[in-house]
Order: C-alpha cells, then structure tokens, then sequence
C-alpha cells in the first residue's frame, strides 16, 4: 500500500509539474509582443499630448476673441502650441442676458495654414480647427466671487496635422470653471505612413491654480479604449492621475503620474516620472524598461 501511495504521489507530482510548464509556456511574452506593446504604449502618449493641444488652442481661441476673461479657470501658460498665431475667424451671438447670466453660442476657426505661423515653435500645426461652442457665464462678483464659466463645445478639423500626425473626427468638450472633459467621437490619429490609431472614451483635464503662476499645473485622468494602428484593440486607464506644471523652463510637460494599457493580453506601463523637469518617459513591459523622449 506504502508503494501505491509513493507511485500516485509521483504521478500527482508529474501532472503539477507538468501543468506549471504550460502556463508558463501560455504566458510567455514573445519579442514581437514586446514591441506591439511599447508602439501602443508611445500611440497613447501621443494621443494624451495632442488632445492638451487642443485644450491648449481652443482656450485661446477663447480669450483672443473676448469670449473668455483671463481669470483662474483659464490656463494663461505658455505652451509650444499658443506660440503661433493661426488666422482667426469668429461668428458669435448673444443669446440672452438675464440678470448677472449671460449665455452666447458661436463658432471659432483657428486657421494654421501651411504652418508657417508656427516657424519658431518646437511643434507645427497646419489646417484648421473649428470649435463651435456653447457659453454660460454667471458673474458672481457682487458676492465676491469670480465668474463661474461653463462651456459645451464641439471640435471638428480641417486638414489639421501637428507635425506628422493629422487628426480627424469630433471632440465634445465640456467645461465648468477649471475641469474640462473630452470625449471623443470617431478621432483618429493618422500618421504620415498612411497608418490611424483610433479612440474612444473620456479625458479629465482639471486646472489647479496657485499663488504663483509657475505652481500652476493641470491634472489628467480618464480612460480610454481604441485600434493601434497595428490594427490591435487596446484598453487604457490612467490610474496615477498625470500632472502637467509650468514650472519647467515655464512650458507646460508631463511630470508625473502613469498609465496602464492592455492589448493583446499584454500589459504595458508608461511613466511620466517623479515631478523632475525632464522630457523622458517610460515604458515598461513584461519587466522590460525603456526610456523615451517626447517631442515637447
């Protein structure tokens, strides 16, 4: 009887080994996955910075125009985008004045051009983007407030290409004083090569002011799901909210925070690092860590 157990003992032991082996086997990240992974990874960076863009160029549509008044709701920093001067074209109307209400609709085009507007900036915009909008203001001053802004917007593109990349499709953009969300509907990044990454879902961006203005910074959160355009399904999430700051060489960057993306059953990270000014990020996967340096 002794035997029989040891025997059954081995064989159990066997079919352990055995089935420890196949998962390891199931679960082994080839080289080809590994870089299907990073080129996600660097898509979605791309994705992040490209919509703070657009937050960066329709706010000063905004203020140029009159439409917004610089207060702390408002972004005033300099960033490589709100260098260039596109051509601007507006088409307002005031809709109603009720008491300290006042509520207006209309539409901005920011017009880029060949670019050319944009010869000393680190980045350049070229076409158009057109930003239909919805303002309700309430002026509080009587009570010793600020006026509180809310806005609902859609955002279209015309031939719009930031350096290499085009953007088509609509963002819905909706703010109440400092937080502004984007959501996307049918927005694709297309690259030079012919190539699109295309998103759905949501991006927070709130604005924090500060004493002094180079204490500013935003914060991202949010979560997104879309197509690589290695034509792989991915699912993003910010689970460190990201942290944008003036404070280096006073042009907003990514400082700190992390995002987790899933495609493939491949896990990657990318991280904006630990608030030191820098244009390095990494992303890290199976273990495996690289560093990268955005174009800001």
């Amino acid at each position: 009887m002794k035997s029989v157990c040891v025997r059954l003992s081995a064989i159990s032991g066997c079919f352990v080994l055995i089935w420890i082996l196949a998962c390891n086997r199931q679960h082994t990240i080839t080289s080809q996955e590994i870089a299907d992974a990073q080129t996600i990874a660097i898509e979605n960076v791309q994705l992040l910075a490209i919509v703070k863009d657009v937050l960066d160029i329709t706010q000063k549509g905004l203020l140029t125009e009159g439409l917004l008044k610089s207060n702390n709701s408002t972004n005033q920093h300099t960033t490589y985008i709100t260098e260039c001067n596109p051509v601007m074209t507006s088409n307002y109307t005031n809709i109603s004045h009720n008491g300290d209400t006042l509520t207006y609709s209309g539409t901005i085009t920011m017009d880029y051009g060949d670019g050319s507007a944009c010869a000393d900036s680190l980045k350049t915009p070229k076409g158009k983007l057109i930003d239909t909008f919805f303002i309700t203001i309430i002026d509080s001053d009587i009570n010793g407030k600020s006026p509180s802004v809310s806005c609902l917007a859609s955002i279209s593109f015309e031939n719009f290409k930031n350096d290499n990349t085009s953007l088509s499709g609509t963002l819905v953009s909706q703010s109440v004083d400092k937080i502004t969300t984007f959501t996307s509907e049918d927005v694709r990044l297309i690259y030079s090569d012919g190539t699109s990454t295309s998103w759905n879902g949501a991006l927070t961006y709130t604005y924090h002011p500060s004493e002094h203005k180079d204490d500013d910074h935003w914060i991202i959160s949010g979560s997104l799901t879309g197509i690589s355009r290695i034509g792989t399904a991915f699912m993003t999430t910010i689970p460190k909210e990201i942290i944008y700051t003036k404070s280096c060489q006073n042009i907003d960057r990514p400082v700190s925070g992390y995002v987790e993306t899933i495609s493939n059953g491949t896990n990657s990270v990318t991280d904006y690092g630990n608030g030191v000014c820098d244009t390095l990020y990494t992303i890290t996967v199976n273990e495996a860590a690289k560093k990268y340096k955005s174009a800001m």
